[in-house]
């Protein structure tokens, strides 16, 4: 009984955290801006603003994930409220896993290095901190109980998965 539960600690947290690699890497626009004598004057353009991009994408592919692990962990799983409720617990934590490893990843491709080292004038690319919010971060396990209950209400009836001894 307890495979499945360990099965999709491992499933989740690895899709989160392969999730967040690529949104830093990838998905996260940067700040653009230019060195001044007193610090970063920030270059903004209208309608495009890097944090809400960044948001958007975090909201987007986390709700992704946790609809495809809830799908795969129904379909290989006997279904049961225990299991819905770890996968809420598992999408919720696999959102802060997916924030840290997308800064994590975010700022080695944009690093800033040393501010006294950067010539006044220079053009520089900076990643600002993502802090989602509670908000963002149930989107995902409300997808992911929303999923998972809806295959509870459609599946016509208990399905019998084979035993050990077969």
């Amino acid at each position: 009984m307890l495979r499945p539960f360990s099965l999709s600690l491992a499933g989740v947290f690895s899709a989160y955290l392969i999730g967040g690699i690529i949104w830093g890497l990838v998905l996260r626009p940067p700040l653009h801006g230019t060195r001044e004598a007193d610090g970063i004057a920030i270059h903004s353009t209208v309608g495009s603003s890097p944090e809400f991009l960044g948001f958007l994408g975090f909201t987007g592919l986390s709700i992704l994930i946790a609809g495809v692990v809830t799908f795969i962990t129904f379909s290989r799983a006997r279904p049961s409220l225990a299991l819905m409720c770890w996968l809420v617990v598992l999408t919720f934590l696999g959102g802060y896993i997916f924030v840290l490893a997308g800064d994590f990843f975010g700022h080695l491709r944009y690093p800033l290095g040393d501010f006294n080292s950067i010539p006044e004038g220079e053009d520089v690319l900076l990643l600002p901190a993502a802090s989602p919010g509670l908000g963002a971060h149930l989107g995902a396990p409300f997808i992911a109980a929303l999923s998972y209950w809806s295959g509870l209400l459609l599946e016509p009836a208990p399905r019998s998965l084979p035993s050990a001894h077969s």
